[in-house]
């Protein structure tokens, strides 16, 4: 390689830029990235032009060379010393840094943009990003109500980020009006303005919508152009050779993932598959935890590696499935999923609908979040179960809590609600202000939200004293006290999924707001293969309507669906051997449909 250096060095950064792509595509991602890094270590001081820098950082940020592109800036801004140069330059940094998961660093580059001038828009909307990814939504809301008071907008990449921490702590009129915009925003030029999946989920049940939403972001996200993409993809396996299945998960820990599919993991038919887990955030020593890494044949903590190693690491297991449980939640690793051109990958539980993506074939529905007529909705082809697409594990602990020590009072209806501030909105809050109205001795009790529960109860005005707000709690402990709720009551269009399924396994009904995308139907598939259809409505008067009727319809006691809800019938959402069975079938097939 030190006999190319000169050769290197002679090149201009977009025919490096030409060699590294063509490097990556053919999956010599070990050889492009030190063609880059000796590139970029030849030509720093003689860079020209500071959209070549960035270029060049990009690509070694996308190979999950941090370094070398920090290096590029460091360069950078002593060639660049104009003002507005070493901003973008300090962007870019945070930007790196972020992408490094160094959230404080980042903010402390961001906070060095913000001295020199307060009203820099850029810098508090990347601040917003980094500190809602931090979890810390009462931070970023400050930036974002800075920006409003000063009669400043969010910039269109950055608006949904707004949006997402005003739904997660600010007020629900903030919470509407930024609503409002990113859905014009996006309306308007939706390839500029989309930077946060999720932030979709909770503002539209338009699944189309949805769809060049998640596929805009993941042009973003993506690096390589494999060759091998959808049906052109094809994977070698012997008759006599087991299927060799992967999971991928930042949530082999204390989390609603592990919760979901720690059984499904251990029942697997280990005659027929091999079963791996790869960490991609550390775990942890919780009971779960622990639980799901041991059932893997193999489970592998690889959260401390870069992407393109990570990559490679899976691909020497020589899966036939890679099954993405991740989506766009916390802990996903851009471009990671486009570079198993010898895999199936398939995307499962993690995240609620479509990512969008080329480089996923698959995802794995059922017959009620992805009905029949809705496939040109999904940029994977949809496969239907036969059972409710969300696995859940029955071997679930749940400690028993005493109905007083809830706080709640006695002889009332107790609706309950224990879904994220994120996913409350003005339409939802309206429906359950109405619901109260209308059944006069009932509670309304909601998760813990923090110091964001003073603006719901303000939002209720005089109801606001048949509000209960329960603690943060271990899910034994969770799953122990929701059995004295009466009825859930959804929200929409992000509806209850997890919280659905703690729900019916403490006996508890939920009440569907049933709309178009996944991520709305989930509770309705959980109740319909749990043997009760009729609780879900398509429209607000309806699901109003449906509530009044059970709050009528109640003798006291547990609810009237419990006996029900908690009979393991075939396709019961808890009868995880069907569920296994159903999705090892599915397995079967696509290994089947595209084996060379």
């Amino acid at each position: 390689m030190s006999q190319v250096q000169p050769i290197l060095s002679s090149l201009s950064p977009p025919t490096i830029r030409f060699i590294v792509n063509a490097l990556v595509n053919s999956g010599e991602d070990l050889l492009a990235r030190e063609i880059l890094v000796k590139f970029s270590h030849a030509t720093k001081s003689r860079l020209s032009e500071i959209d070549d820098v960035r270029a060049l950082a990009n690509l070694c940020r996308a190979l999950g060379d941090v370094e070398t592109a920090y290096g590029l800036y460091e360069a950078a801004l002593e060639l660049f010393p104009q003002p507005e140069d070493q901003r973008l330059l300090f962007l870019e940094i945070a930007g790196a840094l972020e992408d490094n998961d160094e959230h404080s660093n980042a903010l402390e580059v961001l906070h060095q943009l913000l001295v020199k001038n307060p009203h820099d828009s850029d810098a508090h909307s990347l601040a917003i990003k980094i500190l809602n990814r931090m979890n810390l939504p009462e931070d970023a809301r400050v930036h974002e109500e800075f920006l409003a008071k000063q009669g400043l907008q969010l910039a269109p990449e950055r608006i949904a980020m707004g949006y997402w921490a005003a739904s997660k702590a600010g007020t629900i009129e903030r919470q509407e009006e930024l609503r409002v915009r990113y859905l014009a925003a996006l309306d308007e030029d939706l390839e500029r303005t989309n930077s946060a999946p999720f932030s979709i989920l909770t503002a539209s049940d338009d699944p189309n919508l949805l769809l060049r939403v998640h596929q805009n972001f993941s042009r973003q996200c993506t690096y390589n152009r494999f060759a091998a993409v959808g049906d052109a993809k094809q994977i070698r396996v012997n008759d006599s050779e087991k299927i060799r299945v992967v999971y991928l998960s930042p949530d082999f820990r204390e989390h609603a993932v592990s919760y979901l599919i720690t059984d499904l993991v251990g029942l697997h038919d280990r005659e027929s598959f091999e079963i791996f887990g790869v960490g991609l955030l550390p775990p942890d020593t919780s009971m779960i935890g622990v639980r799901i890494q041991d059932n893997f044949d193999e489970f592998f903590d690889l959260s401390h590696m870069r992407t393109a190693d990570i990559a490679a690491a899976v691909r020497a297991l020589n899966p036939h499935i890679v099954v993405d449980l991740c989506g766009y939640t916390r802990g996903f690793r851009p471009s990671l999923f486009e570079r198993f051109p010898q895999s199936l990958v398939v995307n499962y539980l993690g995240y609620p609908g479509t990512v969008g993506s080329p480089y996923h074939d698959y995802i794995l529905g059922d017959r009620i979040v992805t009905p029949e007529g809705c496939d040109s909705d999904y940029s994977e082809r949809v496969i239907r179960l036969p059972c409710c697409y969300q696995s859940n594990s029955p071997s679930r602990a749940i400690t028993p809590v005493d109905f007083q020590k809830t706080g709640l009072p006695t002889d009332h209806f107790i609706f309950c609600s224990f879904n994220g501030r994120q996913k409350m909105n003005l339409e939802t809050l309206n429906a359950w202000a109405e619901i109260l109205d209308r059944c006069q001795d009932s509670i309304l009790w909601l998760l813990d939200c923090g110091p964001s529960n003073k603006d719901i109860l303000a939002y209720f005005g005089d109801k606001a004293s048949r509000i209960r707000f329960a603690p943060k709690a271990r899910n034994a402990e969770h799953l122990g006290r929701l059995k004295h709720a009466h009825l859930a009551l959804d929200t929409f269009p992000y509806g209850a999924h997890t919280t659905a399924s703690d729900a019916l396994f403490a006996g508890v009904p939920t009440l569907a707001r049933l709309g178009r995308s996944f991520q709305s139907r989930v509770s309705h598939s959980i109740m319909t293969h749990a043997g009760v259809e009729s609780l879900s409505a398509s429209s607000w008067p309806e699901y109003i309507q449906h509530a009044v009727d059970e709050y009528s319809a109640f003798e006291g006691g547990a609810s009237r669906y419990s006996g029900t809800l908690l009979n393991l019938t075939k396709s019961h959402p808890y009868n995880i051997s069907f569920t296994t069975a159903c999705i090892e079938a599915a397995f079967r097939d696509i290994v089947s449909e595209r084996r060379v």
